[in-house]
């Protein structure tokens, strides 16, 4: 009974050692595929001009004939192409003109793309079908100027994309809900890193860094609903994060700092959870609110530095039928940490609301982000307690 029990032990510590190596390894690997250095030196890349689909089987043996069949389990795969368009767009899947949309699963992948206008843009894609995935998109010349668009693509994916020096945004949405955009970077674009528009609601947008754009790092407009975590949005000329027409939306874990003008803008937009970010050395305000921004709530936030050390560090507007922001947590009575805060007594907020913050915090918040291992810990966790199980099961035979 011992020897099976050290048997099981065994088999246990080889499973585990055998895991482990397979996450460093995995991590390698997506190290690897997420610098572009590496990804347009692959010999197995292929150059081509553009790639234009209007059609389901344009993707098949009829049309590219790209790899797969287009089921959900079984994806087309756009895969290791380098385009370069001298034309407005560079991959362009576009069902606009054929009124049923596209109804096939494809996957854009390890691509490397620059156009005159759009790199790669798709139009009306039935929800969830639709993934982009660690490709990079540079040097749009004007037009639209856009590294990735989606139009009318509900329940569309785009990670780990680098969007680079576009002539106006790194990637734009439109008309497209519950979308998930995650670990990308937008930087160097003429006008915002990501921008969202026109009603692409209920999204999450997660982990990207916008940085050293020619306006914002991140614009929301005229869209709700829609979750910010752990984005970073820095050295913009601008703005950091605008929030503009936008209800129910929320900002958490995030940085906004060294913009040009704010480091977060709330303008004509309710009902807005601004919570546990790190805002520093924003040139004016760290959080502007303007008075149609009703019900926002703002608490456990750093603000260091903001408005260059020459008065508050936040601003208000207000009027006497508005709603203004509350500046605490109601349930545990604490506010933001205020880096020029003097105590005792409130910390004011600048302008006509005439509102403050009534329990300012001693001390900074400690913000959480993203694990850079998460998965691979909680991998480890679930391997030991199945070897747990194995070793228990063994011992009681």
């Amino acid at each position: 009974m011992r020897k099976t029990s050290k048997m099981g032990l065994s088999i246990g510590i080889f499973l585990l050692i055998f895991s482990l190596n397979m996450i460093s390894n995995s991590q390698t690997t997506l190290s690897l595929q997420n610098n572009p250095n590496e990804q347009i030196t692959i010999e197995d890349m292929i150059e081509i001009p553009d790639i234009l689909i209007t059609t389901d089987e344009d993707f098949g043996p009829l049309g590219y004939n790209f790899p797969g069949t287009g089921t959900t389990e079984d994806p087309y795969l756009i895969e290791n192409y380098n385009v370069t368009s001298g034309g407005p767009f560079g991959i362009l899947i576009d069902a606009s003109g054929g009124g049923t949309g596209f109804n096939v699963s494809f996957i854009i992948r390890n691509c490397w793309v620059t156009a005159i206008e759009v790199c790669i843009k798709i139009v009306d894609a039935s929800p969830d079908l639709v993934t982009i995935d660690n490709c990079t998109c540079v040097n749009t010349l004007g037009g639209d100027g856009i590294g990735i668009h989606l139009v009318n693509c509900d329940g569309a994916t785009i990670i780990n994309c680098k969007c680079l020096n576009n002539f106006h945004v790194g990637i734009r949405l439109d008309f497209s809900d519950s979308l998930w955009i995650e670990n990308n970077t937008c930087s160097s674009n003429g006008g915002e890193g990501i921008f969202i528009d026109n009603a692409s609601e209920f999204s999450l947008i997660l982990n990207n860094t916008c940085v050293l754009n020619g306006q914002w790092g991140i614009t929301n407009q005229f869209t709700n609903d829609n979750t910010f975590r752990y984005n970073n949005c820095s050295n913009n000329v601008v703005t950091g994060f605008g929030i503009y027409y936008s209800d129910r939306t929320i900002l958490e874990n995030n940085t906004a700092s060294l913009n040009g003008v704010y480091g977060m803008h709330v303008l004509s937009s309710g009902y807005v959870d601004i919570i546990f970010n790190q805002i520093e050395n924003n040139a004016w305000y760290g959080v502007y609110k303007d008075s149609g921004s009703p019900y926002n709530r703002i608490h456990h936030n750093n603000f260091i530095g903001n408005n260059a050390g020459l008065g508050q560090q936040a601003y208000e507007s207000g009027l006497l039928t508005s709603q203004n922001a509350t500046w605490y947590d109601t349930g545990t009575n604490e506010g933001n940490y205020w880096a020029d805060y003097i105590s005792p007594g409130p910390y004011s907020i600048d302008g006509t609301a005439l509102n403050s913050d009534p329990y300012p915090l001693s001390s900074p918040v400690g913000i959480e982000f993203i694990p850079e291992y998460a998965s691979s810990i909680l991998s480890i966790i679930l391997l030991i307690s199945f070897i747990g199980t194995i070793c228990f099961v063994i011992r009681k035979k």
